[in-house]
């Protein structure tokens, strides 16, 4: 699945886990729903989530 999303998108399947315990991580179909988004639409809705892991990071280095 991750060779193929790749290929897709451009880069890797990631899926945060920060608020999200081991059964709570939205498996099953949402990788599947991802990879069917447009590369635009992909790099939408990745957006906030990153920006916020980037941000947390930088944070933590201060």
């Amino acid at each position: 699945m991750n060779r193929q999303y790749r290929e897709r998108h451009g880069f890797p399947f990631i899926i945060c886990v920060r608020h999200h315990t081991a059964s709570t991580i939205p498996m099953g179909d949402y990788p599947a729903l991802r990879a069917a988004l447009s590369r635009r639409e992909q790099a939408a809705s990745a957006a906030p989530p990153v920006g916020a892991a980037v941000r947390r990071s930088d944070l933590s280095r201060n």
